[in-house]
């Protein structure tokens, strides 16, 4: 839950007030039709906010050491190579 939290960045939900705060100021919190209208957006924004796969692209750094001499670099480039 944590994860899926971390991935919809609640905390730019700002854009969501613009989405939500119409319901209160219209009068229409009891309109179950506006609500889940509201609700769909919402979730829509979180979605695309989202939709860069869940961070930036630091988040996914991979190192790979491969030996100094050449006999082993050869063979960690082959191993590499045939993991894809």
């Amino acid at each position: 839950m944590k994860d899926i939290l971390k991935l919809i960045r609640p905390h730019q939900w700002i854009k969501n007030g613009f989405v939500l705060l119409p319901l209160f100021f219209g009068g229409a919190l009891l309109n179950v039709g506006s609500i889940v209208a509201a609700l769909i957006t919402t979730l829509a924004f979180s979605l695309v906010a989202c939709s860069n796969n869940g961070g930036d692209a630091t988040d996914k750094v991979i190192k790979i050491a491969v030996p100094n001499d050449t006999t082993n670099e050869a063979r960690a480039l082959l191993l590499l190579q045939e993991a894809g």
